[in-house]
């Protein structure tokens, strides 16, 4: 993946948050990763990628991050799978724009969303795995990307 390519990712997560607040989200400098945990206060998001490109596209965020995102979109409730549907939705969201830019030989899988507690991601060795921390509000998120 080269550095264009990994910017259509990064634009495409800036975009869904600030598309959805009026507060712009912002981005530190993308590094490569060889391992990835999970902790306990973040949800993830991923997507698996098929066709021109294969690997996966994970969106990491606190729950502090997504319970202040539900309320700038209009939640007036806040509940763990309604943060667990956000995440995805975002997710989605970003390997959607990313498929409008690559075209139809990049597939796309329907998110698999996962709800605190420490899990491993499993990365593909063949693959560079590329980290993006986003900035927004007070939050911090995580995109990792290892096509």
């Amino acid at each position: 993946m080269n550095e264009q390519e990994l910017q259509v990712f990064i634009d495409g997560t800036v975009n869904y948050f600030n598309k959805n607040s009026k507060d712009k989200a912002e981005v530190g400098s993308p590094y490569l990763v060889k391992e990835f945990k999970s902790n306990r206060t973040l949800f993830s998001a991923s997507i698996g990628i098929s066709g021109k490109f294969q690997g996966m596209v994970y969106l990491f965020a606190p729950k502090t991050m997504l319970a202040s995102l539900l309320k700038d979109i209009g939640e007036t409730e806040y509940t763990n799978e309604y943060a667990a549907d956000l995440a995805g939705e975002a997710a989605n969201t970003i390997a959607g724009n990313a498929r409008k830019y690559f075209g139809k030989d990049f597939m796309i899988s329907v998110p698999a969303v996962h709800i605190g507690d420490e899990h491993e991601i499993l990365l593909n060795e063949g693959l560079k795995t590329y980290a993006v921390p986003i900035m927004w509000k007070e939050h911090k998120s995580i995109l990792l990307i290892s096509i």
